[in-house]
């Protein structure tokens, strides 16, 4: 086997661990809001009218904005059960000398990205790209100095 191929195996190797690193769910947790965002606290804001006017807020609550709020209970399920689509939408694809792992899911960005992940995804235990890193990190480090053994390396 030649030596780019070889290189190409261990990225392919790395980016697989990984991906099933990126897969694992946190344990599921209960937590509230309060739990997250500490005791409610009084907040003003505006809300939208769907004639496109505003009108003033104010409301008891542990998120950080009225918007917030607004839309966490108007988006909330009745019932929270866990579907695994973030763990079924994650693709990896190797060239040469890269390895990219993505997540198509829209909200992904706010469980594993390291400047928008939301601190509620935080406090469940959801891991950013950068702690998945950084806990794997001798895992990739062992798994390319094995390829490279192939290779003759020390």
């Amino acid at each position: 086997m030649n030596t780019p191929q070889l290189i190409r195996d261990g990225l392919q190797k790395v980016g697989m661990m990984y991906l099933n690193a990126a897969k694992k769910y946190p344990p599921e947790n209960n937590l509230s809001h309060e739990d997250v965002y500490g005791q409610p606290t009084m907040k003003t804001g505006v809300m939208r009218t769907r004639d496109g006017g505003y009108v003033p807020v104010s409301m008891m609550t542990s998120f950080k904005t009225v918007k917030q709020a607004i839309w966490f209970w108007a988006t909330r399920p009745a019932d929270y059960f866990r579907t695994n689509t973030t763990m079924f939408n994650w693709d990896i694809a190797t060239t040469a000398n890269t390895v990219n792992i993505t997540n198509t899911v829209p909200y992904a960005k706010y469980l594993h990205s390291n400047k928008q992940q939301s601190v509620f995804a935080r406090k469940v235990g959801w891991k950013s790209v950068y702690t998945i890193l950084m806990e794997n990190k001798s895992f990739a480090d062992a798994i390319m100095t094995l390829e490279m053994r192939k290779l003759g390396a020390p």
